[in-house]
C-alpha cells in the first residue's frame, strides 16, 4: 500500500509540472538564420511552419546564457537538413512574430 502511495503521489507531482510547461512546437525545418548585432545581439529564425505562437520567426538572445549554443544548434540543422523542435521563453512566453526561444532541440 505505501507503494502506492508513493507512485501515486509521484505521478501527481509530474502531472503538476506537465501543467506549467512552456509551449513547445512540433518539428519543423530552418528556412533562414539572420544575426543581427547591436547593444543586445539577437539572431532570428525563419522555419518552415507557423504552429508555433502563430508565427514562423523567431528571435535568439545571444547575450542571454546559452544563446550562443542555440544559434549553434540552429545552424547545425539548417546546415545538415535537420529538423528542430522549438520552446518558447517562460518569461515572455508566445509574442507573434520575434517570439524570444529558451531551447532548441535537434530532431535526430
Amino acid at each position: 500500500m505505501m507503494k502506492l502511495k508513493l507512485i501515486s503521489g509521484t505521478l501527481s507531482l509530474v502531472a503538476s509540472f506537465n501543467g506549467l510547461a512552456e509551449p513547445t512546437g512540433v518539428p519543423v525545418n530552418i528556412l533562414s538564420l539572420r544575426p543581427y548585432t547591436s547593444s543586445n545581439p539577437v539572431a532570428y529564425i525563419e522555419v518552415s511552419a507557423s504552429t508555433l505562437c502563430n508565427t514562423n520567426g523567431f528571435k535568439i538572445n545571444l547575450s542571454e546564457p546559452g544563446g550562443k549554443e542555440m544559434y549553434a544548434t540552429a545552424l547545425t540543422a539548417a546546415a545538415s537538413g535537420k529538423q528542430v523542435k522549438l520552446e518558447v521563453s517562460n518569461a515572455t512566453g508566445c509574442q507573434g512574430w520575434g517570439t524570444v526561444l529558451q531551447s532548441i532541440y535537434l530532431v535526430v
